[in-house]
């Protein structure tokens, strides 16, 4: 029986490469779209998104597929509509029957029986787009209360929400002293997007915080401190280089695009680039025992901060924001982190009825603004693991 499983496995996954180098048969063809038809009427995760956000989070998943499967079948994946949606459905499909690996991308609802406990989850809602925002003088803003235009007038800075829903620092006085310093922070549950007078953005994740001059006019070195998580998309100026302190460390930048996560409950700090350069180093070199105090990183790679050592891995740096752009995208990371992220955005408490669950590795992408009954629905489907839900407390229990 054992043989002929992987007799089809193997069959499955020759009908998938024949076709995408255009030299299926007629009946390769059929077979595949029958094939696909019979997970047509399950419902996917992208059903809710815009063509865009669909576009994204297929050409995620794609990638994924692209790193996981057998070598000889590692093909360029390109998300083309008229058929992507055929070959995630058909390759995570393969990966599953070959691997049993959690790619948690569609529901197969018709054969599943959730229990009224994940059921209960549902009123648990996803984050919203909110923060408050702290003066120099300590006037207290909140955002999401706030009405549209302008908030408030420091260092020369006018001080703006507007009506998309971003927090925007504009320039008119020059002359006007510096110095004066102002917080963003989040909470569990919510994200914003803020734009310095310099022209830079930044994306903050939830249960984050940002401190920043009002105005970087003046200033040698344009200095903010971070904790929790941002995205940055630095405005280039080489005389005045940007620099973000976090924990242990600092990055500095003349203009570029990075992530970082710096959450006090992660083993590590993550600082991702995008495009352009940054130097990670270490804040105090003497605290940390490891001979590599300072890394200079290029697109696509990732330096990792732990306690005792900083290090450089190569990611796929779109999964890293993908938080930014509405999506959670899980690369084969633990249960314990996933748990983490999603504590963090649905402001729940997660227990675990047995520890070792939390080693459990996961490849997937959902939208952030589904609500957690969904998200738990599906992780359930690995039969890996199921959960128990009371109020807001949710535990994991081995399946």
């Amino acid at each position: 029986m054992g043989t002929n499983k992987g007799n089809n496995e193997q069959h499955i996954l020759d009908v998938i490469e024949r076709s995408r180098r255009n030299e299926a048969s007629a009946q390769d063809l059929q077979e595949l779209d029958q094939w696909y038809d019979s997970f047509q009427g399950s419902p996917l995760y992208t059903d809710g998104m815009s063509v865009n956000e669909e576009e994204e989070a297929m050409q995620m998943l794609l990638n994924r597929i692209h790193e996981v499967i057998e070598p000889e079948l590692k093909p360029i994946l390109r998300y083309r509509p008229w058929y992507a949606r055929k070959w995630v459905v058909a390759v995570a499909a393969s990966m599953l029957l070959i691997s049993g690996m959690a790619v948690l991308f569609y529901l197969r609802t018709d054969q599943t029986d959730f229990s009224n406990s994940i059921s209960s989850a549902s009123n648990i809602l996803p984050g919203t787009n909110s923060a408050t925002l702290t003066l120099a003088n300590g006037k207290k803003i909140k955002l999401s209360e706030s009405a549209n235009g302008d908030l408030a007038k420091e260092a020369g800075v006018l001080i703006v929400k507007t009506a998309d829903g971003k927090l925007v620092y504009q320039a008119q006085n020059s002359a006007a002293e510096t110095g004066q310093v102002n917080t963003i922070s989040t909470a569990i549950g919510e994200t914003y997007q803020v734009r310095f007078s310099d022209g830079t953005a930044v994306w903050l994740n939830a249960a984050s915080t940002l401190k920043f001059p009002a105005k970087f006019s003046k200033l040698s070195a344009r200095i903010v401190e971070l904790n929790g998580e941002a995205y940055f998309e630095v405005s280039k100026d080489k005389a005045h280089p940007f620099i973000v302190k976090s924990r242990d460390q600092q990055v500095k930048v003349l203009g570029t695009h990075f992530n970082i996560n710096s959450y006090a409950d992660e083993q590590n700090i993550a600082t991702t680039l995008l495009e352009g350069a940054v130097q990670v180093s270490l804040s105090n070199p003497m605290k940390i025992n490891t001979s590599l105090k300072s890394v200079l990183l290029k697109p696509g790679q990732q330096s990792l901060l732990s306690g005792t050592s900083l290090s450089i891995a190569q990611v796929q740096a779109d999964d890293v924001i993908a938080w930014k752009n509405g999506n959670f995208m899980f690369n084969n990371e633990s249960m314990e982190i996933v748990m983490r992220k999603l504590s963090r955005w649905y402001n729940i408490e997660v227990k675990y009825a047995d520890p070792s669950v939390k080693q459990i590795k996961f490849f997937g992408t959902v939208s952030r603004f589904s609500n957690v009954a969904k998200v738990l629905e599906m992780i359930a489907l690995t039969n890996e693991v199921k959960f128990e839900v009371k109020g807001k407390e949710i535990t994991v229990l081995r399946n």
